[in-house]
């Protein structure tokens, strides 16, 4: 099955009909059945444009933010759709018949969202790509980061955007103010691509760091940021902190100030909640309560690459791992007084990882029916 280019360029460019819609996605599936199975990201760009030579890719290298190379697009859009379609659904949960079968994520394990609900794999954008979207785009920065450029002088609507991580994945983005927001695996956020008037606010699911850029209005007033949570929210004025909105529902703070409400709020919503908690640097807010902490970067050793055992118990230790591994870990009786110390990458495979713990903790693991099981250590072996 053939399909002709101008066809693929409508279709990246969002103004094909839905019989050309239609007959591409089918192209897709042909594709997918008749070849080897699932491929790469890098692998499937790569067979799309060998596909038709005449379709040159050479502008994806020299792109210009506002004459993005239409041929280039339909390349780089039609493959990252089939890439997400073919591999980032397909992940539903993976059987391990040994520890050793459980590696260290080696892809970010997100994606991105667009406003009209299409879903893009960032593992498949690579560095100085571009995506194009109704009245912005979307570029993948050296560092990483998802970076947003608005090319039609901006829309009286609010249009939102939203990063969502797995098990093992890591993502970053530089919203329109200049802030800057790490999300962590198992996690949401959702956030506009260009702040409208004097309301800055995203909402979070899971976990993050935020390094807030400072932003004053006309008259000089400093311009509050808001993450809204469904227990907790934060105003912020500028600032650096990391918002674990899980069950863990903890706000460490690592400069600047921030207020918290114990109540959650809605984006978009008018806030009713109230902000009576304040804290400074070097404290948490978790469960209604502030406290100073020595070590606060400990809160955002995965943001570093790490993770920081130090007075960590095992059980709190497999709640970790398993949202990075995308394995359910169950950490047997008789642990509760056991603390942890040091620090282990985290690009290390489970098994290497849970040995280097053992050196120093009395403990004993195995998988079985798909769950690794940390155990008490038999001293009468």
């Amino acid at each position: 099955m053939k399909i002709d280019n101008d066809i693929l360029k409508r279709y990246a460019q969002g103004k094909c009909t839905i019989q050309e819609r239609v007959l591409v996605e089918q192209w897709f599936e042909q594709y997918y059945r008749e070849g080897e199975g699932e491929i790469s990201g890098d692998d499937f760009l790569q067979r799309l444009v060998s596909l038709d030579n005449r379709i040159k890719c050479a502008s994806v290298r020299k792109f210009s933010y506002w004459k993005w190379g239409t041929a280039a697009a339909a390349i780089l859009i039609v493959g990252i759709l089939a890439v997400l379609k073919f591999n980032f659904f397909r992940s539903e949960e993976v059987q391990f018949f040994a520890l050793e079968d459980i590696k260290a994520p080696a892809s970010s394990n997100a994606i991105v969202v667009l406003e009209d609900n299409t879903e893009y794999s960032l593992d498949s954008i690579r560095v100085g790509d571009t995506l194009s979207a109704k009245g912005y785009l979307i570029t993948k920065l050296p560092t990483g980061e998802l970076h947003y450029i608005n090319n039609t002088g901006g829309s009286e609507s609010v249009v939102y955007n939203t990063l969502r991580t797995k098990s093992g994945g890591i993502a970053y983005v530089k919203l329109s103010d200049g802030s800057l927001v790490w999300l962590n695996a198992n996690s949401e956020l959702v956030y506009p691509i260009d702040f409208k008037e004097s309301t800055r606010e995203v909402q979070l699911k899971g976990e993050g760091y935020f390094e807030i850029a400072k932003v004053s209005t006309d008259l000089g007033v400093r311009q509050p940021f808001y993450v809204r949570g469904d227990r907790q929210s934060i105003k912020v004025l500028g600032t650096k902190f990391n918002a674990n909105f899980t069950s863990e529902d903890a706000t460490a703070l690592l400069e600047g100030s921030v207020a918290i409400a114990s109540e959650g709020s809605v984006l978009g919503k008018a806030d009713q909640a109230h902000y009576g908690t304040h804290i400074i640097p070097q404290q948490v807010y978790q469960q209604g309560r502030v406290r100073a902490v020595q070590n606060i970067e400990k809160y955002i050793d995965w943001k570093e690459g790490y993770f920081d055992l130090n007075d960590l118990t095992l059980y709190e230790l497999g709640t970790k791992l398993s949202s990075w591994y995308g394995v359910d870990i169950v950490v047997g009786t008789g642990l509760d007084e056991h603390r942890l110390f040091g620090s282990i990458s985290r690009n290390k495979d489970l098994k290497e990882l849970l040995g280097l713990v053992a050196q120093t903790s009395p403990i004993e693991f195995y998988l079985n029916n798909n769950k690794v099981y940390i155990n008490k250590a038999n001293t009468n072996k």
